[in-house]
């Protein structure tokens, strides 16, 4: 078994999509979650990660929410439940009769997580820095920080869509998996259709055992005549 960086999930759904091309320098792949950001550093020629460039740092979408329901705070007098800080990060909310959040007051925040991505990405990247050739923004806090990360880190700017960014480390080995079911003979059932236009390995067969597999309900006649035995129960009640 071979572990991999969670980071690398969207590497492969990027480089499978063509937009994280091969070649020479690095590539990152930073991704913004609630309680964490994890920067991936890899080299693009094959994606092999590069451990001692890749990072995760203690701050995320949580970090601001709770600078927000600071201010919040002291606005009102009453400190909001982390719910409601979540929504006023994207819109205005109602708080004990004020209306707070939104834009204006969560966008200093947002600035602030931002700078301290950027900077902590420059600390430990140091003078391989000026090897990035590539960066992809994912996780759900991309969709809330905007144009304000993707300004302050190098390397060409990897396009991600939205209803992508949240998913993309899932749709990667979902790929994956799919790749190496195939390699062994897998074919499966009929899959219904997922977004970003890819299919759903994991739909299960039915089992070559059953009855619907063998094309024979129970209660039918069985090959030479008679009727076919009725399968017993998975889970009789045994009398004590």
């Amino acid at each position: 078994m071979v572990l991999r960086p969670q980071g690398v999930g969207s590497a492969l759904f990027l480089a499978a999509q063509g937009r994280m091309a091969a070649g020479p320098g690095y590539g990152l792949v930073v991704d913004v979650g609630s309680r964490t950001t994890d920067v991936l550093c890899l080299e693009l020629r094959d994606l092999t990660p590069v451990a001692t460039l890749s990072f995760s740092l203690e701050s995320g979408v949580s970090t601001v929410a709770g600078a927000l329901a600071g201010t919040i705070q002291r606005a009102t007098g009453h400190l909001p439940p982390p719910d409601l800080a979540q929504a006023a990060l994207s819109g205005p909310v109602t708080w004990h009769g004020q209306i707070c959040g939104g834009p204006a007051e969560a966008g200093p925040h947002l600035d602030a997580l931002a700078e301290t991505i950027a900077a902590e990405l420059r600390r430990r990247l140091g003078g391989d820095l000026g090897r990035v050739a590539a960066t992809a923004l994912v996780g759900g806090g991309v969709l809330l920080l905007g144009d304000r990360l993707a300004d302050l880190i190098p390397g060409r700017p990897i396009p991600v869509r939205p209803e992508e960014a949240v998913f993309a480390n899932t749709l990667g080995y979902m790929w994956a998996a799919e790749r190496a079911l195939r390699a062994v003979g897998y074919r499966g059932a009929e899959r219904p259709a997922v977004p970003c236009h890819h299919r759903c390995p994991f739909t299960p067969a039915r089992r070559p055992g059953s009855c619907a597999a063998r094309g024979s309900p129970a209660g039918a006649a069985a090959p030479g005549g008679g009727r076919a035995r009725r399968p017993r129960p998975r889970h009789s009640a045994r009398p004590s």
